[in-house]
């Protein structure tokens, strides 16, 4: 994973894909992570990243049965869509008022 300013740098080599927007210890305001990727590699998985990012929409959203659907047709190629799903799972009837759409790491 890398940060926002480490993605700015090496977008001219690398393509990435947005995995998560985390509020790490320590600070108050989320980051927003990617994960770097080969060109070929990208380009190969475009169909999985596609729906990887169409289900982060909904998890960002706070849809989570839907979002769970999207990133469960996904999961078995992908470790982070199956990290995903499970986050869902664990969301369904939670109440989501308050949802900001990221992970509060308690953990460095």
């Amino acid at each position: 994973m890398i940060s926002q300013s480490t993605c700015d740098l090496v977008n001219k080599h690398f393509k990435t894909r947005e995995l998560a927007r985390l509020t790490v210890v320590g600070r108050k305001e989320p980051v927003t992570v990617y994960e770097p990727m080969m060109p070929a590699d990208y380009d190969a998985a475009k169909v999985i990243l596609d729906k990887f990012d169409q289900a982060l929409g909904l998890f960002y959203k706070g849809d989570m049965a839907r979002a769970e659907k999207v990133f469960g047709e996904i999961q078995a190629y992908d470790p982070a869509a199956q990290a995903y799903a499970q986050k869902c799972r664990t969301l369904l009837g939670a109440d989501l008022k308050n949802w900001h759409g990221h992970w509060v790491m308690q953990t460095k």
